[in-house]
């Protein structure tokens, strides 16, 4: 299961999947194209659904399959994306000064300097597996 997906200075993206980390050389859109490719999907298509569903413009949760949620700490155009699978947070410990340590279920860590922008964006994803739970069903 992958945790987080971290662009770097030099361009390229780091993967981190069960503690262990990958780096490689491709654009994050097509990266992430790959991944929705195998439920037939785009990463355009994707975006702009849960854009509609959840009336909101801007980093949006991407919903690749039921153990993928990738919520938008950075935005997706900016150099230091950083995207972080809702599914696989253990949990969060609040420190001083705004900032928080996200530990995941398997082992990884990743400190962060924003704890609001980390709640809404949580919140975010919750609405939209939510509103997929829902109507599922259906």
């Amino acid at each position: 299961m992958i945790d987080y997906i971290r662009k770097t200075a030099s361009g390229l993206l780091e993967i981190v999947t069960d503690n262990h980390k990958v780096t490689v050389d491709q654009a994050l859109t097509g990266y992430l194209n790959h991944l929705a490719q195998q439920s037939l999907r785009s990463i355009d298509t994707i975006l702009k659904q849960t854009r509609k569903i959840l009336k909101c413009s801007q980093k949006v949760p991407i919903y690749i399959n039921n153990g993928l949620v990738l919520i938008q700490y950075y935005p997706l155009r900016s150099p230091s994306t950083l995207l972080i699978n809702y599914l696989s947070i253990a949990h969060i410990t609040d420190e001083r000064n705004d900032t928080c340590t996200l530990y995941f279920k398997s082992g990884a860590t990743l400190v962060l300097n924003n704890l609001k922008r980390l709640i809404k964006q949580k919140e975010l994803a919750k609405k939209l597996i939510d509103y997929l739970d829902l109507n599922m069903l259906k």
